[in-house]
């Protein structure tokens, strides 16, 4: 199943506008990929402190959560997710 990508808010880099800097370019990122799925990500952050971005999660990304890479493998083997 593959899964929303998402960055907790606070790691998004803002000008003093609160505008994100290398929007249509390249995010202004300062923390790992997390995946989303209902309510929370894969590694249990509330949705509400995350930003979905468009592109999928993937698990083997050199920026991606473990905690989240290792649920979305589970989840992916039809193994329960904790």
């Amino acid at each position: 199943m593959p899964f929303a990508a998402c960055y907790r808010t606070e790691d998004l880099r803002a000008d003093s506008e609160g505008t994100v800097l290398g929007i249509g370019s390249r995010l202004g990122i300062a923390g790992p990929e997390h995946a989303v799925k209902g309510a929370e990500t894969l590694c249990g952050l509330p949705r509400a402190d995350v930003t979905v971005v468009r592109h999928l999660f993937r698990a083997d990304g050199r920026t991606a959560c473990s905690s989240c890479a290792e649920a979305a493998n589970k989840d992916r083997d039809n193994e329960p997710l904790r």
